[in-house]
């Protein structure tokens, strides 16, 4: 068979019975470099989505750590930073070559969407810090849901391909019930 007769070739059934389950044992049972491999050679965006939802997972906890440091606005850039790297990972799970400042623009587009709206939120907030405790606590929910919210964002953006006007809008929804629970 030619690779053109090959290429031609279309699929009436997918005979690939109970491959979910297989990806999943596999996956849970290998290191994270050979999981990302099979993931991203298998060529299957919701395995992609599972490993990059890892590291969604772990940069948000890690977020909301840094957030909790009774420090008022000595947290913004550490998080800013914490964020762009988690956009390259995800970024790079997804197959794309995607620079600090390609990750910081999609931040800023996100970000754009009612982002003036939210400056005085944001000022309250860091300045709940000084309230010990309670300040703190309120900043590392809020640090995590941000984070995690643009890791879910990053992932439809780069491995499912969904436009930036559409994340956008989810993205100021999410925004928007994070700030309804969190007093400030």
């Amino acid at each position: 068979m030619t690779p053109s007769e090959f290429k031609d070739m279309t699929m009436e059934t997918d005979a690939r019975w109970n491959i979910e389950k297989l990806l999943n044992c596999l996956e849970e049972n290998m290191d994270i470099d050979a999981s990302m491999g099979l993931m991203m050679a298998a060529g299957l965006n919701k395995a992609v989505e599972r490993v990059a939802m890892k590291f969604v997972k772990v940069f948000a906890g890690i977020a909301s750590a840094v957030a909790a440091l009774p420090i008022p606005f000595g947290d913004i850039a550490v998080l800013t930073i914490l964020q762009a790297v988690l956009v390259v990972i995800v970024g790079y799970l997804a197959g794309e070559d995607i620079s600090i400042e390609s990750a910081k623009k999609f931040l800023t587009s996100l970000f754009g969407v009612g982002l003036g709206a939210n400056a005085f939120k944001l000022t309250a907030r860091q300045l709940s810090k000084l309230i010990p405790g309670v300040g703190s606590l309120i900043n590392a929910g809020v640090a995590y849901s941000g984070t995690y919210s643009i890791g879910k964002m990053a992932v439809q953006y780069y491995i499912y391909g969904t436009p930036m006007g559409k994340l956008q809008k989810s993205f100021k929804e999410s925004t928007k019930k994070i700030n309804q629970t969190v007093p400030g």
